[in-house]
């Protein structure tokens, strides 16, 4: 049981501080990792090894420019994943068949330049995807149809000036895309 300071003879108050906060970051870590909610998903600043020892949850994300590239050892009932800021150029076709639940892809600032068929095979529960900011110049014009359920498609601030005909036709539930490119005529 926890006294709370104001009850605490002087000869105890500071004794029990630092196991309180002991147990407050315990009790802190326990919820943010087993918390699904999208306020509270996994980050990975500066250890990347931390965060897949962390990660039962059906959030990931990661902020770092030192990322290892793409996870794959992640849980496979992820939902939502979140690469930001990294040195990601390109990945070999079915890499995500790792995760068949993933609803939420976001592959933002990194040296992506082509979007290769086979690029996103596996993720027919995919609702969003954002691909923003980076400097994509070619997208392969079947490459989004295994996104049989896509709604949402960001593809801002990126390189490519001409698209095929028929890239988005597959797309049936696509209810919103974004394309502006970077350094348009």
């Amino acid at each position: 049981m926890i006294i709370p300071p104001w009850q605490r003879p002087p000869q105890w108050r500071g004794r029990f501080r630092s196991l309180e906060v002991v147990i407050l970051l315990a009790a802190l870590a326990h919820f943010t990792m087993f918390s699904t909610s999208s306020a509270s998903p996994v980050l990975c600043q500066s250890a990347p090894e931390v965060c897949l020892q962390m990660c039962p949850m059906t959030e990931f994300r990661c902020d770092a420019s030192n990322q290892p590239g793409l996870y794959t050892d992640l849980n496979p009932n992820i939902t939502k994943l979140a690469l930001v800021a990294g040195d990601i150029t390109t990945w070999p076709s079915g890499t995500f068949r790792h995760y068949p639940k993933l609803e939420h892809l976001v592959l933002t600032r990194h040296f992506i330049s082509r979007l290769n068929t086979g690029a996103f095979d596996g993720l027919s529960a995919l609702l969003s995807l954002d691909l923003s900011g980076n400097p994509i110049t070619i997208i392969d014009s079947d490459v989004f149809n295994p996104l049989v359920n896509l709604a949402t498609l960001d593809l801002t601030s990126i390189a490519v000036t001409k698209y095929m005909p028929d890239t988005f036709v597959k797309l049936t539930k696509l209810t919103s895309l974004e394309v502006r490119c970077l350094d348009c005529p």
